[in-house]
């Protein structure tokens, strides 16, 4: 078929796919007149998703491997799975951003683009149902500017639920035909709105899950067809595996996970059904809500209740036949009495419009915010028993999916609406419910905040994009957690490293760093940053008085050459930070076999033994801040060759020795020093990769001793010095 054949047998949807366009024109103006310069709402989350379909195109394109080893949280792994991947997303602004290099108009398209696909998938959907297209408009209207919409003008994750009436179409399509070209189909945009959407995809599984369990009929179920599905079922789970065991790796590596303590805030109650937003023009004013939480503002609007509600009825009325009217519109096989109640796709969505009511209360179903508890909710189920449900912090979300079911029922009442006899008062009411819909949905215009663009980047990326070698840097100050956005938009023209980010997760090791940035530019806090392997501090002085910017010059001017000014752009300094060596061992060790290991310790000697007892948990400590001459000692009970000791921290990470000098002797008299450190490296770099058990590493040149004595040599005027578990080692080969 040719494109214009094509054009000419789609006219009609490609001109209310046009009627859709200009209506997300309207209704999230004046974003269409500021695509390649603003975002809508704040520079929070929109900026952190601008930054990901950045990432996302780029490193699809230079190493697809790597994709989730995000250039932030340096140096962690796997950075991308602490929030949304949005390969879905980056799918569409990937032209946008390879031809205009400009993320900030590939992010808005994105953005509008959810709108008028949402409405064109939802119209669709509901013409196949009804057989009507005014219905299906109807619905569409509802579906795609829904309260819950504008609530989320910052979430594009939460936006992109475009492919979810697509999918659902061609779900209804398969189960009435059986041909596999609508479940190939129904499939490649359910694919779609998991690539989108992680919260989504959990929800659209549960209740495509429900579909099928309510619509296969028994010729499914022959050999042929189950080979089929399998086969399909397992494309499906390569596509979106890869993209998802992140997640479950870091879940298991980091205990990612949510308590229902900490869910329960987040989930809504039976009166969010009845808030919006502060800006919805029609109701902000009455149904606001009082907490102003964006999770919580699900009102459906009047209208769609309404007719939702008629649809409920004249559903009723037809299984009684009372009024064959009012259903002979319905698919043929909703009629028949051959055919079951259950497959009826009304009752589908009354059951989806409940469940998904239900789900949203989150564990504990309660009226209002007082949290007073009435029973416990179905979504406890999911979270116990589904995973990936225990890493979600918002059941409230599930309310998209009661607008999308109740959208659909609104289609079934319009419908009716058909069969009122009269044009004048039919004509009327026809374009006066658009017209309400839109009214009660209003809420522009939205708020939009400028972002420069490849123009207007501060010249200190620039200088950074133009440095060839791969490194980290650390952008201060780090104050609120909003202010890393701009950090990691502006490294889109760059891509070096950042120990800076902002996710929906935190690595501990980011909060260590944010407390401690009150110490710059101390020498503690530069050790810090060297043991991490960053290279350049940039220092946006700007934000501090004029008095702390001359006291921290003054003692940047008094340092050694371990902090170099490299460059300086207004306001902002880069300084070059001098590498340090990690300690690595001197030849290929293992651990020495603890048999009949005796300790000491200078203070709390009968603590001494807790360092070698193989348990984590316990610890030998010196019990008051760090200071110099504290020691221990370690008779390994007879002479063993030796190259390093490691010192397993556990949760104490701070409580490493600040300096030491290292001993060894064969007959406890005669001592050999054998490594001695006056700054020694924090243990962040072991941290950040083993969190749970980071280790402060000492090696030296192979030596043959017995006694080993470390001793304190630093100071700090906070920490201890401890030893929850102490390793020996001992070179694999015979030196």
């Amino acid at each position: 078929m040719e494109l214009k054949d094509w054009i000419k047998g789609h006219q009609g949807t490609i001109k209310i796919l046009i009627l859709f366009i200009l209506l997300t024109a309207l209704m999230t103006y004046p974003l269409i007149l500021h695509l390649t310069d603003h975002l809508p709402d704040n520079l929070g989350d929109p900026l952190l998703n601008t930054w990901i379909l950045a990432w996302d195109v780029h490193q699809i394109f230079t190493d697809p491997i790597n994709l989730f080893n995000a250039n932030i949280f340096h140096p962690h792994q796997r950075t991308l799975a602490y929030s949304e991947h949005l390969i879905g997303s980056s799918l569409l602004a990937m032209p946008i951003i390879l031809f205009t290099k400009n993320v900030i108009l590939a992010y808005n398209f994105v953005f509008l683009f959810s709108f008028f696909v949402s409405a064109l998938g939802m119209f669709l959907l509901v013409r196949h149902l009804t057989g009507y297209s005014w219905p299906a408009f109807i619905s569409a209207l509802i579906f795609a500017f829904c309260p819950y919409r504008f609530a989320h003008l910052a979430h594009l994750q939460l936006l992109t639920i475009q492919w979810l009436p697509f999918a659902f179409l061609y779900l209804h399509k398969f189960v009435n035909q059986f041909k596999y070209r609508h479940l190939i189909l129904a499939i490649t945009f359910y694919v779609l709105q998991c690539l989108s959407c992680g919260y989504y995809a959990l929800f659209t599984t549960v209740f495509i899950a429900c579909f099928l369990l309510l619509n296969i009929k028994k010729d499914f179920f022959a050999w042929q067809n189950i080979k089929s599905f399998i086969l399909l079922s397992l494309i499906t789970v390569s596509l979106l595996f890869p993209l998802f065991y992140p997640y479950m790796k870091l879940k298991k590596d980091w205990g990612f996970k949510r308590s229902l303590e900490e869910i329960i805030p987040f989930s809504a109650d039976v009166q969010s059904y009845l808030r919006v937003s502060t800006e919805n023009k029609l109701y902000g004013a009455i149904l606001a809500d009082p907490g102003n939480s964006i999770e919580k503002t699900l009102f459906p609007g009047l209208v769609c209740l309404c007719l939702a509600v008629l649809g409920i009825i004249g559903f009723m009325c037809r299984g009684r036949q009372l009024n064959p009217k009012l259903t002979e519109h319905l698919p043929l096989s909703s009629v028949q009495g051959k055919i079951t109640f259950l497959r009826n796709p009304m009752v589908y969505y009354l059951l989806t419009a409940f469940l998904a009511f239900l789900f949203s209360l989150g564990p504990l179903i309660h009226i209002h915010t007082t949290y007073k508890d009435l029973i416990m909710g179905p979504y406890a189920l999911l979270y116990n028993l589904i995973p990936g449900f225990d890493g979600l912090r918002v059941p409230a979300r599930f309310g998209i999916f009661t607008m999308f079911a109740l959208s659909t029922l609104a289609g079934y009442g319009a419908s009716i609406l058909l069969r009122i006899k009269g044009n004048t008062k039919k004509k009327l009411l026809l374009c006066l419910i658009p017209g309400l819909i839109l009214l009660e949905y209003y809420s522009g215009p939205i708020h939009l905040v400028s972002v420069n663009n490849a123009e207007g980047i501060p010249p200190v990326y620039g200088w950074l994009a133009k440095q060839k070698e791969d490194f980290a840097i650390i952008e201060l100050p780090i104050t609120d957690l909003w202010h890393e956005t701009p950090y990691m938009y502006y490294s889109t023209y760059h891509w070096k490293k950042l120990v800076n980010g902002y996710s929906g997760y935190y690595p501990p090791l980011y909060y260590y760093l944010k407390d401690r940035m009150v110490l710059f530019p101390g020498s503690e806090f530069l050790r810090d940053l060297q043991s991490l392997g960053v290279r350049y501090i940039i220092w946006h002085s700007q934000p501090y008085p004029p008095d702390w910017i001359k006291w921290i010059k003054g003692q940047i001017g008094e340092m050694d050459s371990s902090l170099a000014l490299v460059e300086q752009f207004g306001s902002d300094y880069i300084y070059e930070l001098a590498p340090v060596l990690y300690p690595t061992p001197s030849v290929p060790s293992i651990s020495l076999v603890n048999i009949g290991w005796e300790v000491e310790g200078s203070i709390f000697d009968h603590d001494a033994f807790y360092a070698i007892d193989d348990v984590l948990k316990t610890r030998w400590s010196a019990q008051v801040p760090q200071r110099p001459g504290t020691w221990f000692l370690v008779d390994l009970g007879k002479k063993h060759p030796v190259s390093g000791l490691r010192i397993h921290l556990e949760r104490y990470v701070t409580d490493y020795p600040r300096g030491y000098k290292l001993e060894v002797s064969t007959d406890k008299q005669v001592w050999k020093l054998v490594k001695k450190e006056k700054a020694a490296l924090p243990p962040l770099l072991s941290f950040a990769l083993h969190h749970k058990n980071p280790i402060f590493e000492i090696y030296f040149p192979a030596q043959e001793a017995r006694y080993l004595k470390i001793t304190q040599t630093g100071s700090d005027p906070v920490h201890f010095w401890s030893i929850p578990e102490l390793e020996i080692l001992t070179p694999l080969h015979p030196w």
